[in-house]
């Protein structure tokens, strides 16, 4: 899931934040991780940046720095995908205001 609120572009790299849900679990389980994400749109490069775990009950378990360099961007990775909607302003059809709103009805598009 992106936050298409969150896209922002400074120095020629666009920046968004990204959170990932596991496609299946009980409607109780909050479990999921967000961070950063930047583009280089023009040059087809992408890194991450800081990641936070969240556990089954939405509390941060762990923070992962980042320290990634700008990498090519492979074709139909997860990165590919975000960077259609980041940088060419694709939309998916259905969005949802929370991450746990888009869990408790049932991780719809996601399987």
């Amino acid at each position: 899931m992106v936050d298409v609120d969150s896209i922002a572009q400074a120095d020629g790299v666009t920046s968004a934040r990204l959170a990932r849900v596991p496609a299946k679990g009980e409607s109780t389980d909050l479990s999921y991780s967000a961070g950063t994400v930047a583009f280089r749109c023009a040059a087809n490069q992408s890194k991450a940046g800081e990641e936070i775990y969240y556990g089954p009950d939405g509390a941060e378990q762990e923070r992962i720095d980042d320290g990634y360099d700008f990498e090519p961007i492979a074709r139909n990775s997860l990165d590919s995908y975000v960077k259609e909607l980041v940088c060419e302003d694709k939309r998916a059809a259905a969005s949802f205001p929370t991450i746990r709103a888009f869990i408790e009805a049932g991780r719809p598009e996601s399987r």
